[in-house]
C-alpha cells in the first residue's frame, strides 16, 4: 500500500490493533438454534404436515400452491428474525488511549471502520486529529502483502480529508465487511481539568497516600502501576477520593501484559471462555485494550506511580472520535503521579534499574526471566550514590502464574547463592528469605555496591521453562 512505502503503514502495529479491536460482539450474531428449528418445522409443514392436512381434505391439488405458500411465509419470518443482526451502514469500533498531565491531553486512537457494502463511502471524523491507516507490512502473503511500485496515476482505495468541523475519509474498491484500520492523534491543551490527583508515599515497600479522578466518566479496573508493583483500586468515581491504605500490593511479571491486563480486567477469574456471558466479553475487551496500552505506551521504567484506568460510552454517541455516528470500544485513561519517600533522604528503588550483568546461564532482562537448563549468575549494580540499608528479593505474585500453560511461566523454586568476597566462594542462602539487612550483607557487597547472585532452579532438566527471579529492591540513605 501506498501507507507502507511512505511511513511503514504503523505495520509493525498491524497484528496487534486487529486483535485488539477484532473481539466481536455475539449479540450480532444469529441465533443459531431458532433458525434450525424454523428450517425443521418449515420442512415439516412443506412435506408431510401439509400433505396429509390436504388430502385429508380431499384438496391435493392444492399442494403446490401451499408450498409455494409456506416458502413465502417462512422467507418473510426469517428476514425479519435477522433484522436485528442485519448490518445497514459502516460500523465502528475503536480502541482510545489517553495520556494526561495537568497541562496536556495527548489522545491515540485505533479505530476500525467496516462497511457491509462494497460500494464507495464516507466516514465523517471529529476535526482535530491527524490520520494515518495501520496497513500490512510488504512482505505478507499473496498479493495483498505483496511490494508494490507506485507511479502516481493509481486511483486511491482511502481518501482523508481534513476540514475545520470535521475529518472525512472515504473508502473505495474495499470489499464487504473488510476492516480498515486507522491510528488517530491528538495532543490539546487540558482545559478540562481531567486527569488524577494525589499523593503516594512509601515506606519500605508499603504504599499509602490517596489519589482522586477527576475524570467526567466512572472509571472501572483501575490500578496503580509502579515499576513491577501493583495496587489494585477497582471503579473510581468523578471526585471521590481512593485510600491507598491497606491494600495488597502485588509484584508483577516484567514484559508479561497479557497477565497483568487479565488480571485488572476479571478474566483470569473465568474457569472458562463463554462467549454467552456478557461479563467475561467486557472483561475480554477490557484485556485486550489493557494489553495493549502496557505494551506500546508504559514506560520500562519511571520513578512515577502510573495510574490507569478504562472506560466506555454504552449506549451514546462516541462524540470524541465521530461527528454523527455511533461506535462501539473502551476508553485507556492514564496519568503519573509522583512518588515521595516516607522520610527525608531515604532511598526505595528497584535493583533492576540497570541492566544485571550475566556472568554465567541464560538471562532475559526485559522479562528478569531465566530459561535453560543451567543455573544463572547475575551481579546486580545497585548504585554507588547511597549506603544500602536492606536488599529485598520479592517473587512475583502467585495470582499472575496460576494455570499458566500457554506461556509456562514458573515462580523461581530452588536456591540462592551470594557471592562472597572476602572468601572467593558462594555461599548458600534461604531461598525463602525476603529481606537482608546491611549489617548482614557485608561480605556480599563490593566496594561498588554490586552483589552477584546464582540461582539455581529446582528442576533445571526441563529445557522449556521460563523461570520468574525474584524482583530485587533495596532500601538506602543518599551519600
Amino acid at each position: 500500500s501506498l501507507a507502507e512505502s511512505v511511513y511503514s503503514g504503523n505495520s509493525g502495529q498491524y497484528w496487534s490493533v486487529r486483535d485488539m479491536l477484532n473481539t466481536g460482539n455475539v449479540k450480532w450474531l444469529p441465533n443459531m438454534g431458532l433458525y434450525t428449528m424454523e428450517i425443521v418445522i418449515y420442512v415439516f409443514l412443506a412435506g408431510v404436515g401439509l400433505y396429509v392436512f390436504l388430502k385429508q381434505r380431499d384438496l391435493t391439488e392444492y399442494y403446490m400452491g401451499g408450498v409455494i405458500g409456506l416458502s413465502v411465509l417462512f422467507t418473510v419470518i426469517i428476514w425479519l428474525m435477522g433484522s436485528r443482526t442485519r448490518f445497514k451502514d459502516t460500523f465502528y469500533s475503536y480502541a482510545r488511549f489517553l495520556e494526561v498531565t495537568s497541562d496536556t491531553v495527548s489522545d491515540t486512537a485505533y479505530m476500525n471502520i467496516q462497511a457491509p457494502y462494497n460500494r464507495s463511502h464516507q466516514s465523517h471524523l471529529a476535526s482535530g486529529y491527524w490520520i494515518k491507516p495501520v496497513t500490512q507490512n510488504y512482505y505478507g502473503s499473496g498479493e495483498e502483502g505483496a511490494r508494490r511500485k507506485f507511479t502516481g496515476m493509481e486511483g486511491y482505495t482511502i481518501r482523508a480529508g481534513y476540514f475545520p468541523e470535521e475529518t472525512v475519509v472515504e473508502i473505495q474498491e474495499v470489499p464487504a465487511f473488510d476492516a480498515r484500520y486507522f491510528q488517530m492523534n491528538k495532543v490539546s491543551v487540558n482545559t478540562d481539568g481531567i486527569g488524577f490527583e494525589g499523593d503516594i508515599e512509601v515506606d519500605q515497600g508499603n504504599y499509602t497516600g490517596t489519589i482522586t479522578s477527576h475524570f467526567k466518566e466512572t472509571l472501572e479496573n483501575c490500578a496503580v502501576l509502579l515499576y513491577g508493583k501493583l495496587i489494585y483500586l477497582g471503579d473510581m468515581e468523578p471526585g471521590v477520593p481512593c485510600s491507598l491504605e491497606g491494600r495488597e500490593v502485588l509484584t508483577y511479571p516484567l514484559n508479561h501484559s497479557y497477565q497483568v491486563a487479565a488480571y485488572l480486567s476479571g478474566q483470569d477469574g473465568f474457569e472458562k471462555a463463554d462467549i454467552n456471558d456478557d461479563a467475561y466479553l467486557e472483561a475480554v475487551a477490557k484485556t485486550n485494550v489493557l494489553t495493549f496500552y502496557l505494551e506500546n505506551f508504559m514506560p520500562d521504567y519511571s520513578p512515577n506511580a502510573k495510574i490507569i484506568g478504562v472506560f466506555s460510552h454504552k449506549g451514546e454517541s462516541e462524540t470524541y472520535l465521530l461527528k454523527n455516528e455511533t461506535a462501539v470500544g473502551k476508553t485507556v485513561a492514564a496519568a503519573d503521579i509522583s512518588v515521595y519517600s516516607s522520610e527525608d533522604e531515604a532511598l526505595y528503588r528497584s535493583g533492576l534499574i540497570k541492566k544485571p550483568q550475566v556472568l554465567g546461564g541464560s538471562y532475559d532482562f526485559a522479562s528478569n526471566m531465566l530459561y535453560g537448563g543451567e543455573p544463572v549468575t547475575l551481579e546486580y549494580s545497585l548504585g554507588n550514590d547511597a549506603r544500602i540499608e536492606k536488599v529485598m528479593f520479592r517473587q512475583v505474585s502467585p495470582v499472575f502464574v496460576k494455570d499458566d500453560s500457554v506461556h509456562n511461566l514458573n515462580l523461581f523454586k530452588g536456591d540462592i547463592y551470594f557471592y562472597n568476597h572476602s572468601t572467593g566462594k558462594f555461599d548458600l542462602m534461604d531461598s525463602t528469605k525476603i529481606v537482608y539487612e546491611g549489617y548482614e550483607l557485608t561480605p556480599y557487597l563490593s566496594p561498588v555496591n554490586a552483589i552477584t547472585v546464582k540461582y539455581v532452579y529446582e528442576n533445571m532438566t526441563d529445557y522449556n521453562l521460563n523461570v520468574l527471579l525474584p524482583m530485587v529492591e533495596i532500601v538506602g540513605r543518599e551519600y
